[in-house]
């Protein structure tokens, strides 16, 4: 089984990562927090964008950022950084 760092959104009740491509991926979660990883889709793919609200779009482009910029980060660091340190970080739900 393959880890991955994920984003946890309760707004979307999803969680997002990173694929190889570094396309946007999500699948939902369940009332304890375990993924359905047999829902897994593309985030690009989705039909229905004029059903989300402002706050989920936000949320969106927050959600890219920050897996982004920590894709950036991790490989940025690899050479310098050994990946038993690497597999401590945690990404952490912060409110605004």
């Amino acid at each position: 089984m393959k880890k991955v760092f994920a984003y946890k959104s309760d707004l979307h009740g999803r969680y997002f990562w990173l694929g190889t491509s570094y396309d946007l991926q999500s699948c939902p979660f369940n009332t304890k927090d375990n993924p359905f990883l047999d829902q897994t889709d593309f985030v690009i793919d989705w039909q229905a964008w004029e059903d989300l609200e402002t706050e989920q779009h936000q949320e969106l482009l927050k959600i890219q950022r920050v897996l982004y910029c920590f894709e950036f980060m991790q490989t940025r660091f690899k050479n310098d950084m050994e990946d038993e340190e690497l597999r401590h970080l945690r990404l952490i739900n912060l409110e605004d």
